[in-house]
Order: C-alpha cells, then sequence, then structure tokens
C-alpha cells in the first residue's frame, strides 16, 4: 500500500503551508524517508529554508554579532544551500573569497533548482557522523533501520547530528528543544529522547537530556522561535 507522505506531513504540523506540505512529502518519498525526520532537518539546519534565496539574512546578522560581541563560538549562520555548496571542493575554506563563492553559489542553486530537489540532495548527501552520508547510511549505522522505519526521537537525534557529526552537546540540544517548532513536531516522543542518547553516548549523555527534558516541562513548549 502507498503511504501518504503529504497526509502524515499534515497530521504531524497542523499549521504547514500546504505547498510546504506537499514538498516535504515529496522529499520523504522520493528519499524513502520518515516525514519528521525531513521535517526536523528543515527546523534544525535552516528554519527560514522555505523563504529565502539561498542565504539567510537574519542568521547571518545574528553570526556577526555573536562575534563581534563574544558572547559565544562563531557561529556559520549556513543554510541548506550553503551546506551543500560546501560539498564542493573549490569553494572550501573559511576566508572572506570562498565563503563569498559560497554564498554566490547557494544563490545560484537556489535559482536554478526547486527547493524540493535541493532537499532531495542535501538528505541524500549530507554527513551525519560515523562515516555515514545520507539518511539511508546514517539510519542503517546508528540505528539498523531503514530511514522510513525510524521514530520521532531517532529523527531528533539523526538531524541534530548534522551541525555537530562527531560530538554530543547539551547546550546545543537545549536550544533545540526550547524552540516551539520543534517540540509540535515532537510531541510526546520529547519524553524518549534520554533513551535514545543513552543508548549513543552513554548514561551521562543519558541523564543529561533528561535533565533538559524535564527543565523544559517535557512535552509544553517553551518559547516561540527567533
Amino acid at each position: 500500500m502507498a503511504i501518504n507522505y503529504e497526509y502524515q506531513v499534515r497530521e504531524r504540523v497542523k499549521i504547514c503551508h500546504p505547498r510546504v506540505a506537499r514538498c516535504v512529502s515529496d522529499v520523504a518519498s522520493r528519499t524513502d524517508c520518515a516525514v519528521t525526520l525531513v521535517i526536523l532537518s528543515i527546523l534544525v539546519e535552516d528554519k527560514r529554508y522555505w523563504s529565502h534565496m539561498g542565504f539567510d539574512p537574519i542568521a547571518i546578522t545574528r553570526a556577526l554579532v555573536m562575534t563581534l560581541t563574544r558572547r559565544g563560538r562563531l557561529q556559520g549562520g549556513s543554510t541548506i544551500p550553503e551546506q551543500l555548496a560546501k560539498q564542493d571542493a573549490s569553494v572550501c575554506g573559511r576566508s572572506i573569497i570562498p565563503r563569498s563563492r559560497r554564498l554566490l553559489r547557494s544563490v545560484q542553486m537556489t535559482l536554478l533548482e526547486s527547493k524540493t530537489d535541493l532537499l532531495v540532495r542535501y538528505m541524500r548527501s549530507t554527513y551525519f557522523g560515523r562515516s555515514s552520508f545520507g539518511v539511508e547510511a546514517a539510519a542503517v549505522r546508528y540505528f539498523g533501520k531503514l530511514p522510513a522505519l525510524l521514530s520521532t526521537a531517532e529523527c531528533f537525534f539523526l538531524a541534530e547530528r548534522i551541525a555537530a557529526p562527531a560530538t554530543f552537546r547539551a547546550a546545543r540540544i537545549k536550544n533545540i528543544l526550547a524552540r516551539n517548532s520543534i517540540r509540535i513536531v515532537l510531541k510526546d516522543a520529547v519524553n524518549q529522547l534520554p533513551e535514545v542518547y543513552r543508548a549513543m553516548f552513554g548514561s551521562s549523555a543519558g541523564c543529561e537530556v533528561q535533565r533538559i527534558v524535564t527543565a523544559l516541562g517535557g512535552t509544553s513548549a517553551s518559547r516561540t522561535d527567533t
């Protein structure tokens, strides 16, 4: 029986725009991936993905302010198209020239390709850690199952891996879980996160995530996105 991915998207995120729901369902279908993993990857990595033209001025400004005021570690403000551009060795590097080339490349890709096609490429090629490129390899490597069979908590774990594939960062997890949109998607599955992180990073990581979930009030949303 065919899977109605669009229905799954609409059920998971009631406020989702119909056009966005169709795009996400198409991505899930083409990558044989859980709808929730697609949604969470967008929300975690590029929450304004559907509205920008390859780069996010708000994220770039925030990263610049954080860097100049030294309130935290350097933030890249990278969008999904920018992350795809980074996969091209010719635009790698941290200096202003390769950064500018990546920015131009991301705008070019956004103009020439549909948001759906870009997202399909992203889900198939992004690095999730443990020598796993793409959602299928990552799902099998971490959980021993196909990406379409992942639980909501497992989907969150993989989406959170993208920015820091090899490390456990409690502060980052806390910031992500504090977002209202993330809590809407996770629902009761937020209470399953400690067990997932315990299995992947040990008991101390599981306990840390449990403290975060408890502090944020379980399934209740704590604040709106910014």
